[in-house]
């Protein structure tokens, strides 16, 4: 009988030992040991030791040792309980069914114990932005890749940024709650989880990570840039202008990322336009970046010293194909026999070289590029 000798290490005023054993002998008795823990807890009748949530639920969970530290019986170093992974594994059984209870059990945490941690482990295990943080129903869809969608209502306004599940249950410290989010977005973006990363800035809503968020969302686009049938340019590209839609966002995002997040879906459209080999359309969406002729070479090298370095690491890529566009714009011209058109396009193309050549951004690749489109573009023009 488990319970017996737990009455005896209780009766003995051995408490986390007493939690311990009972935890580890059923399914049953762990659950009756987590609440008799809390119970304790309140009379402050247990020591507790914080430890960082455990990704293992299986191999070494049964061992006592798991959840009791031992101290050293000669000093004030006590025994002390790790209630924390005791919760953790006892809520896993049902977070996703059930998040909010998960979320309340957690925070029965405070005070005594950091729960940034397994509350940032449950948001990330579940992918249950909607009831966790929103206190709305998204009516999410989960992708391939575990990342909650719902992009358009999160970005649209439709919540109460600090109306949700978890900050009814913290009205008194919304600073916590914050950092929960903020926290888990930091976590997803180390493990590679960028969309979810960015969800998660998003829904945190202070400036700062809202600029992250938007940060993020530039360097994916810098990845997504040439056209493909991938789900992840077109996921990408749906957030760009989910974003560039909501002037709330927009609003808080500092003017060098706002304006990195505008060239890059220029830049997009720019590749869109190259892949549907509509030449002249393409060349209207990098005057920005690229010099017309001769006149706007300076400008144009002035202005890439300033870019951000998103737009930067495009650079060699828009190099490449906006030579391309204009070999190719030139060839529809020549067929036309538009000679103006072929005349506009050679000085175009010589701006071009004179702007490659005083910026630090020349490729092998370029270079080729270059060599083998001189041959078409210093045509006969009469």
């Amino acid at each position: 009988n488990p319970y017996l000798y737990t009455r005896l290490l209780l009766m003995a005023e051995e408490y986390e030992h007493a939690i311990g054993h009972l935890a580890t002998t059923g399914r049953n008795q762990e659950t009756d040991a987590l609440h008799m823990a809390l119970v304790l807890k309140k009379s402050s009748l247990l020591q507790i030791q914080h430890v960082s949530p455990n990704g293992d639920t299986g191999k070494g969970e049964d061992n006592i040792s798991s959840l009791v530290v031992l101290g050293d019986r000669t000093s004030d170093d006590h025994t002390t309980l790790l209630l924390g992974r005791l919760m953790q594994r006892y809520v896993r059984r049902f977070a996703h069914s059930n998040p909010r209870a998960a979320v309340l059990y957690l925070l029965e945490l405070r005070p005594g114990l950091d729960t940034v941690d397994y509350l940032k482990s449950l948001l990330l295990e579940t992918n249950n932005y909607s009831d966790i943080i929103d206190g709305i129903d998204i009516n999410s869809t989960i992708t391939s890749s575990g990342a909650s969608q719902g992009v358009d209502d999160i970005m649209g306004g439709n919540y109460e940024r600090h109306g949700g599940f978890l900050f009814q249950f913290c009205p008194d410290d919304p600073q916590f709650c914050l950092r929960v989010v903020s926290e888990a977005a930091k976590t997803a973006q180390i493990r590679g989880n960028m969309y979810t990363a960015v969800q998660l800035n998003l829904r945190a809503g202070s400036i700062e990570c809202t600029n992250e968020a938007v940060n993020l969302v530039n360097r994916q686009l810098v990845q997504v840039l040439m056209p493909s049938n991938n789900e992840a340019r077109k996921n990408w590209k749906n957030m760009a202008e989910s974003i560039a839609k909501n002037k709330k966002i927009i609003g808080q995002i500092s003017k060098e990322k706002a304006q990195a997040f505008e060239q890059l879906r220029y830049l997009l459209e720019f590749f869109d336009l190259c892949q549907e080999r509509k030449w002249e359309n393409a060349l209207q969406y990098v005057t920005w970046l690229l010099p017309e002729n001769e006149t706007f070479v300076g400008p144009c090298a002035s202005r890439y010293r300033y870019l951000d370095a998103n737009v930067r690491d495009a650079f060699p890529l828009v190099m490449e194909n906006a030579v391309q566009v204009l070999r190719e714009a030139f060839v529809e011209s020549k067929k036309r026999g538009d000679v103006n058109r072929m005349s506009q396009l050679q000085k175009q193309f010589q701006a071009y070289i004179t702007l490659f050549s005083s910026i630090p951004v020349q490729t092998a690749k370029l270079a080729q590029l270059i060599a083998s489109i001189e041959v078409t573009m210093v045509d006969v023009i009469p």
